[in-house]
């Protein structure tokens, strides 16, 4: 098509670009044009930005510690013991737990100026002990958990792995980047890896104020401080500011919303903060008994769907829930033939729940009281789960 065929208006509109571009100038520019030069660039006081919160050193933890690169016989690699201390060339055993990796620099470099002319003490953590973080509140599994202190990726194609028990002190002073004080690649475990690790949120968690508390270093007053979080940013918006690194011994509450969310309970699930599948027991008149994996998302009546009901679609149901606050939920009633999915004949189902069809003797004989224990080992005890079907 020729020019000459063209609109007005698109003629006009190509001369504009022709010209434009003709001398160089720019049809569109960026605002940060107009800044001045010192206030595009990042203050140098960046590189000296520190977290908010530091490590705190604890039984477990390997560290590598060199005093002078002048006196190489003084550096040492050494685990802290399990009473916090370390024993290092001319201080001999010391007590290092509860100190921030820079609050032990501080502390040495004063003490080796009685053996070292200037001391340049760098300490390093090449191997983080695993961590213990208390979880109450909306989780499917509160309580203590255990989770890795930290990842690592391959560094120089050699697969390093952070594991207490692969590493011995000839195998770390084997490799260049851990001897010459260069750390390892680490990623740690933040909020996101313990509510996870819980089982994920209930239906009726605030996840718009996720509380963390933590132990203060000692050189910032000691005690314990707190930050809340706002996890519908994290998992509505991907804002990962929220989603901070956990400690050991931290403890992180999820507190109860006083109505349902089933919004942010899916959004839960999509972002893989909550299992998409969790485990249930079903026993009695049914053609599978034992454990069933079914959708989060899933109902009693799914459950016993799955499981295939013996002669017909009735007989008395029981249905039993450990709760998070150590009660127990037991219900008996009627089949749901037509229930509405989320009643209280037909529950949308948690990890654990157990279902009965049929309340007979057979159902309630030691055998199936063993095969529903099997499953759930260390989960709850076998007294309990008696009790619990028995009563």
């Amino acid at each position: 098509m020729c020019i000459g065929k063209l609109s007005i208006k698109f003629r006009i509109y190509i001369l504009i670009i022709i010209f434009f571009s003709s001398i160089n100038i720019p049809l569109f520019s960026s605002t940060n044009s107009k800044l001045n030069e010192s206030e595009s660039k990042i203050q140098l006081d960046y590189l000296n930005k520190i977290p908010e919160t530091e490590y705190i050193l604890g039984s477990g933890d390997r560290l590598l510690i060199l005093v002078s690169r002048d006196y190489p016989e003084l550096t040492t690699n050494i685990n802290i013991d399990g009473e916090g201390t370390i024993f290092l060339p001319k201080l001999n055993r010391i007590f290092v737990e509860g100190l921030t990796p820079n609050e032990l620099i501080s502390l040495l470099n004063q003490a080796y100026k009685e053996f070292v002319k200037f001391p340049d003490v760098q300490v390093r953590v090449i191997n983080y002990r695993p961590i213990k973080v208390v979880i109450k509140g909306e989780v499917d599994n509160p309580g203590l958990h255990r989770l890795n202190g930290s990842f690592s990726y391959e560094i120089n194609n050699f697969p390093f792995s952070p594991s207490l028990e692969a590493q011995d002190n000839k195998f770390v002073t084997q490799n260049k980047f851990i001897s010459d004080l260069t750390p390892a690649s680490f990623v740690f475990p933040t909020v996101f890896d313990a509510i996870q690790k819980s089982g994920g949120i209930t239906e009726y968690a605030d996840i718009s104020s996720i509380e963390v508390i933590r132990n203060n270093s000692i050189s910032k007053g000691g005690g314990k401080i707190k930050t809340i979080l706002n996890f519908q940013d994290l998992i509505n918006k991907g804002n990962s500011k929220e989603n901070i690194r956990i400690y050991d011994s931290d403890v992180i509450v999820v507190n109860r919303s006083e109505t349902p969310n089933k919004q942010d309970l899916r959004k839960a699930i999509q972002s893989n903060l909550n299992p998409m599948f969790v485990d249930v027991y079903v026993a009695g008149r049914v053609n599978n008994p034992g454990k069933l994996t079914i959708s989060k998302e899933g109902s009693l009546k799914d459950a016993l769907d799955m499981a295939g009901v013996m002669g017909g679609l009735k007989g008395p149901v029981r249905f039993i829930r450990f709760n998070n606050d150590g009660s127990v939920d037991k219900r008996k009633f009627s089949f749901p033939k037509n229930r509405r999915r989320g009643s209280y004949r037909n529950p949308t189902l948690k990890n654990g729940d157990i279902i009965i069809l049929d309340n007979t003797l057979i159902t309630s004989s030691a055998a199936v009281i063993s095969e529903i224990t099997a499953p759930f080992v260390g989960l709850y005890s076998s007294y309990g789960l008696f009790k619990a079907i028995l009563d």
